[in-house]
């Protein structure tokens, strides 16, 4: 009996080992299955998922601009016509050398209109030097300023565009624009060295920096020493003959006096002091010129007062203009009233 019962379960245990070695689980759902082969898998691209019963996206129309059509003969016309119909207010201030308001000074207007129309009109400034032009229509505007006993100064401008400009003016009441008189004051005799058209008497030079000396008395070259102003220019030879810029340098000299550069437009007063016998002036490469122009008060030797306007020609053949005033009295008044009786005009020929 016991050896049966031995029997049974060895069976019953051999039968389970055998579903143990032989049975495979199926596989899951969704789950891959992988199929043993003896040939190498190739890859291959994965399919996009498309959702189904969907239609392609539409792209926008590009939108066309219909083409403006060509304007019209009289279409052109307002356009012309309101450019030069533009309102035109204008607001000014005369003041004098020394920022003082100038009463009662000549205003007077100019503007252009359509078809090169012109008009006019005129009125005074006040007591603080103010004035104003108001409710005209125009596409420019001209103002000139005049009093009796007054310079004009050439530095102011008196144009102003109102419209079809690049710079177009627009009146401000509270910053008005400042024109500028310069008083007369009593002028005196002086000598003049001029050309022969009265612009700048002209003297050759060398690059080398050999000094030429004029006389301002005569206008006439001198001895080295003799003459109360000297010029020496250098040069240095460009590499390349096509070469537009160079180096040079000049040296301006008042031998036994000085002189002083100045940029005032009415160089009337010469000062006293400040002055040097030698100025040196040379190229800059920010602002290269090959003709600079320079004023100086002079105080000479023989203790007079003048002003020259020296202007140089730079190059492989330079020369020197001036233009000069001297007060022979000695007097430090550098204002000239051209036909003064007393004015001495120095020979013109050739130096």
């Amino acid at each position: 009996m016991r050896l049966r019962i031995i029997i049974i379960c060895a069976v019953i245990l051999a039968f389970c080992l055998w579903l143990l070695l032989h049975h495979r689980p199926s596989p899951q759902k969704g789950e891959p299955v992988v199929i043993a082969t003896n040939q190498q898998l190739q890859s291959q691209p994965p399919k996009m998922q498309t959702a189904q019963n969907s239609s392609p996206q539409s792209l926008p129309s590009p939108q066309v601009k219909t083409p403006r059509p060509p304007l019209t003969t009289n279409e052109i016309r307002e356009r012309i016509m309101a450019d030069w119909q533009k309102p035109i207010d204008f607001y000014g201030k005369v003041i004098d050398e020394n920022s003082n308001p100038v009463e009662n000074a000549s205003i007077s207007f100019q503007w252009s209109g359509f078809s090169d129309q012109q008009f006019s009109a005129a009125t005074n400034s006040d007591a603080d030097g103010l004035f104003s032009l108001r409710g005209k229509t125009g596409q420019s505007l001209r103002v000139s300023i005049n009093k009796e006993g007054y310079y004009n100064s050439r530095k102011d401008t008196t144009d102003f565009e109102y419209s079809l400009g690049p710079d177009i003016y627009s009146p401000e009441e509270w910053n008005p624009v400042v024109f500028h008189l310069h008083k007369k004051g009593t002028p005196e005799p002086l000598m003049r060295l001029a050309g022969a058209m009265l612009g700048p008497r002209q003297y050759r030079l060398d690059t080398k920096g050999t000094p030429t000396d004029i006389s301002f008395y005569t206008g006439k070259r001198t001895p080295q020493g003799e003459g109360q102003f000297r010029v020496q220019y250098w040069m240095a030879t460009p590499q390349d003959p096509q070469q537009r810029q160079f180096d040079w340098r000049c040296q301006v000299t008042v031998p036994g006096g000085g002189l002083q550069a100045t940029t005032e437009e009415f160089p009337f007063n010469a000062p006293e002091k400040v002055y040097q016998e030698s100025i040196e002036i040379d190229s800059d490469t920010n602002s290269w010129t090959y003709m600079p122009e320079e004023t100086f008060y002079v105080h000479l030797a023989d203790s007079k007062y003048g002003r020259v306007k020296f202007s140089l020609n730079c190059s492989s053949n330079p020369f020197f203009g001036v233009e000069t005033l001297i007060n022979p009295s000695g007097s430090k008044n550098l204002e000239y009233e051209k036909y003064l009786p007393g004015n001495i005009m120095v020979d013109q020929s050739a130096p």
